[in-house]
C-alpha cells in the first residue's frame, strides 16, 4: 500500500514538473533522404515500430515508397511503378502490416502495399474518379473497406473481396481533400466548397455542414472553413479540421473542432500567421500539426485555448448508390536499403494562446505528414527532403492509454476488476518513466500487452478495439526508450 502511495506522489510531481512550463525544450531528429528527385509527403508508423510514408516525384522519376527503422537508421525503399502523384494522400499500416494509399493523376487508384512480399496491388480508380485520400474502415476486421475521396462528386468505397467499388454520389461538384472513418463506418470528409461532409453508408444520409445555407452560394466574408483540408476524428466523436486560409475567400490559418451534436465550430487561429496546416494528428495530449509554410511543428491544447464558436447549417439528402468492378492491377517491386546518419537538435517552442511550436531546423523544408506514435511525434519534410522527429514525455501517451482501458470497462465485456488490473501495469510503467527507467517499464507494459491478448481471446474485449491497444503500446515500448 505505501508503494502504491509512493507510486501516484511520484507520478503526480512528474506530470506538475512537465506541465508547469511555458515553454518546452526537446530534441528534434532529422533523417536525410539520399535522392533530391523526391518528396516525402504522407508518414505513418505500423504496430513493428517502422516508419513508412510516401515519396512524390514528377515524371520521369514517379515515385516510391519509403520504410524507416529509427533504432538502426536503416531506410528500405520501393519504386513505384506510376507517377508519385500523392497529392494529400495519407499512407495507412493495417494491423497485419499492409500498407495503403491513393495514388493520383493518371493513375488515379487505391493501393496496397505487402512489404513482407514487396507486392503492390492498385485498384484503378481514373474511370470516374480522381483520387486525393483515402480512409480504411475496419468496423468489420474480416472485411476491411477502403473509402477515398477526390475530384468529383461521389464517395467510392472499395470492397477488397469482391474487388468492386461502390460509387455513392454525396456531395454538390468539387474537390474532396481528405477523408476519415469512424469506428462505425460513418465517413467524414473536407471539402473545397468550404464544408464538411457526413456521410452513413448503412442509412444512406448525407450531411452536408456549412456555415450558410447550401444553394445558391455563400456571400463574400460569410465563410469560416476556408480552405478546409486535413481532418481526424477525437475518442469523442468530435470532428478536428485544418483550415489553410486559402482560396477564393483567404484568411488566417485555424484549427477547427465540430461537435455534430450541437452543429457548431469551435476555431482556433494559429499563431504563426499563414502557415498552411495540411495534416493532423490527435492525441491524448492535444492536437499535433505540420506547418507547411510556418516551417513548424506545433500542438494545440483545446483545454487552455480561446476559440471562437460558430453554428453551421446543414444540408441532409439521402443518397443512393452504383457498383463499378474493378480487376486488380499487381506489380512486383524491388527493395533498396541505404544507412542513413541522423542528425539531432534540441528546440524550444513558443506557446501562445494553448498553442505550443517548435521551429524545424532544416530552413524551408515545409513539414507535410504528421503522426504520433508513443513518445515520438514523426513528421515529413517535403522540400527539406528529410524525414523528422519530435520526443514528446512518456506520460502524455500513457494517459491515452489509461483513457481507453477506462472507456472499455463501461461500454464492452472488461470487468472492473480486469480494467484495475490493467491500470495498475500502466501505473507502474509510469513509476519506471518518472525514474527514467525505460527498460523496467519496458517489462510491465509488455505483461499489459499479455493480458490484453488474454483478455481479446476470452472476449472480454473486442478484437478492434484490442489491437489498437496493442498497436498504442507497442509504440511506447519502441519509441519512448
Amino acid at each position: 500500500m505505501r508503494r502504491l502511495i509512493f507510486l501516484r506522489a511520484s507520478i503526480a510531481l512528474f506530470l506538475s514538473v512537465g506541465l508547469a512550463s511555458a515553454q518546452t525544450a526537446a530534441p528534434l531528429t532529422e533523417w536525410s533522404l539520399p535522392n533530391a528527385n523526391f518528396r516525402p509527403t504522407g508518414i505513418t508508423v505500423d504496430s513493428f515500430g517502422m516508419v513508412y510514408f510516401l515519396e512524390g516525384a514528377f515524371f520521369p522519376f514517379g515515385g516510391r515508397i519509403g520504410r524507416l527503422d529509427p533504432a538502426t537508421n536503416t531506410l528500405t525503399e520501393w519504386q513505384v511503378p506510376s507517377p508519385g502523384n500523392f497529392a494529400f494522400s495519407r499512407i495507412f499500416a493495417a494491423a497485419d502490416g499492409q500498407i495503403f494509399y491513393a495514388n493520383s493523376g493518371s493513375f488515379s487508384s487505391v493501393t496496397r502495399f505487402d512489404p513482407a512480399t514487396s507486392v503492390l496491388t492498385r485498384w484503378p480508380a481514373n474511370r470516374f474518379f480522381d483520387v486525393n485520400d483515402l480512409g480504411v474502415d475496419t468496423s468489420d476486421p474480416e472485411n476491411p473497406l477502403v473509402w477515398v475521396v477526390g475530384i468529383g462528386s461521389t464517395f467510392p468505397r472499395l470492397d477488397l473481396a469482391k474487388n468492386e467499388y461502390e460509387v455513392f454520389n454525396v456531395r454538390p461538384a468539387g474537390v474532396g481533400f481528405q477523408i476519415e472513418v469512424d469506428a462505425d463506418g460513418v465517413v467524414w470528409s473536407t471539402s473545397q466548397a468550404a464544408a464538411l461532409l457526413r456521410f452513413d453508408p448503412k442509412s444512406g444520409e448525407r450531411i452536408i455542414y456549412a456555415d450558410c445555407q447550401i444553394g445558391p452560394g455563400c456571400a463574400s466574408g460569410q465563410l469560416a472553413l476556408k480552405g478546409a483540408l486535413a481532418i481526424r476524428l477525437d475518442e469523442d466523436g468530435k470532428v478536428v479540421v485544418s483550415e489553410t486560409g486559402l482560396g477564393p475567400l483567404p484568411g488566417p490559418s485555424k484549427i477547427g473542432i465540430f461537435d455534430p451534436a450541437a452543429s457548431v465550430i469551435t476555431e482556433y487561429a494559429v499563431p504563426t500567421p499563414d502557415s498552411r496546416v495540411n495534416s493532423l494528428a490527435v492525441a491524448d495530449t492535444g492536437i499535433f500539426f505540420a506547418e507547411a509554410d510556418g516551417n513548424k511543428v506545433a500542438r494545440l491544447d483545446p483545454t487552455v485555448a480561446t476559440g471562437t464558436d460558430t453554428e453551421l447549417f446543414a444540408d441532409v439528402a439521402t443518397i443512393t448508390s452504383r457498383l463499378v468492378p474493378q480487376a486488380p492491377v499487381f506489380s512486383s517491386l524491388t527493395p533498396v536499403n541505404s544507412q542513413l546518419t541522423p542528425t539531432v537538435t534540441d528546440v524550444t517552442s513558443s506557446v501562445t494562446n494553448g498553442f505550443e511550436e517548435f521551429a524545424v531546423p532544416t530552413d524551408m523544408s515545409s513539414p507535410q505528414g504528421i503522426v504520433v506514435a508513443g513518445c515520438s511525434v514523426f513528421f515529413t519534410e517535403s522540400l527539406g527532403q528529410k524525414v523528422g522527429r519530435l520526443k514528446i514525455p512518456p506520460e502524455s501517451p500513457l494517459r491515452k492509454l489509461k483513457h481507453k482501458v477506462g472507456r472499455m470497462a463501461g461500454k464492452f465485456a472488461l470487468s472492473e476488476a480486469q480494467a484495475r488490473s490493467l491500470n495498475e501495469k500502466l501505473e507502474e510503467a509510469s513509476y519506471f518513466f518518472a525514474f527514467q527507467n525505460a527498460g523496467g517499464a519496458a517489462v510491465v507494459l509488455r505483461s499489459f500487452m499479455d493480458e490484453v491478448s488474454e483478455l481479446i481471446q476470452a472476449g472480454a474485449v473486442p478484437p478492434s478495439e484490442g489491437h489498437a491497444l496493442l498497436t498504442a503500446t507497442g509504440n511506447i515500448v519502441h519509441f519512448c526508450n
